[in-house]
């Protein structure tokens, strides 16, 4: 069994300036925790942690927000839409950098919120999406 890492915090501005990612909240947020197991195979235990502890509490209506990179937002979209999951799609202001045989560009990154009613709903979301999360 591997071990785990569970670490609270005080939402801040400063928290989320020190998180170093693009955070913006519509409304308050007291705390975030930080959890992290620990092993051989350490992104599949996160992924389970996460599942089980969300899953322990049963309480939905759930939103989830994510980024993916800009060629992967059909694929997103339709998978969202074959497994009837709620989502809005929205880009974010900061810019990311491509390259490709053209070149170099720059793009604001497809932001995701999926609204997740259900477990079933919740596994289909962690097991598409958590190892971008890791």
């Amino acid at each position: 069994m591997a071990e785990i890492w569970i670490k609270e915090e005080r939402v801040s501005k400063k928290f989320l300036d020190d998180l170093g990612y693009y955070i913006s909240l519509d409304e308050e947020l007291d705390t975030a925790y930080f959890i992290a197991a620990d092993g051989e195979d350490y992104v599949e235990e996160n992924k389970n942690l996460l599942r089980d502890f969300l899953f322990s509490q049963n309480k939905y209506l759930l939103f989830i927000s994510f980024i993916v990179y800009e060629d992967q937002t059909d694929e997103y979209i339709t998978f969202f839409k074959e497994n009837k999951i709620d989502f809005t799609l929205n880009h974010l202001q900061e810019k990311r950098t491509s390259y490709d045989v053209f070149g170099k560009r720059q793009y604001h990154p497809p932001c995701f919120t999926v609204n997740i009613k259900d477990s079933n709903s919740l596994a289909l979301i962690l097991n598409l999406n958590f190892l971008v999360a890791s």
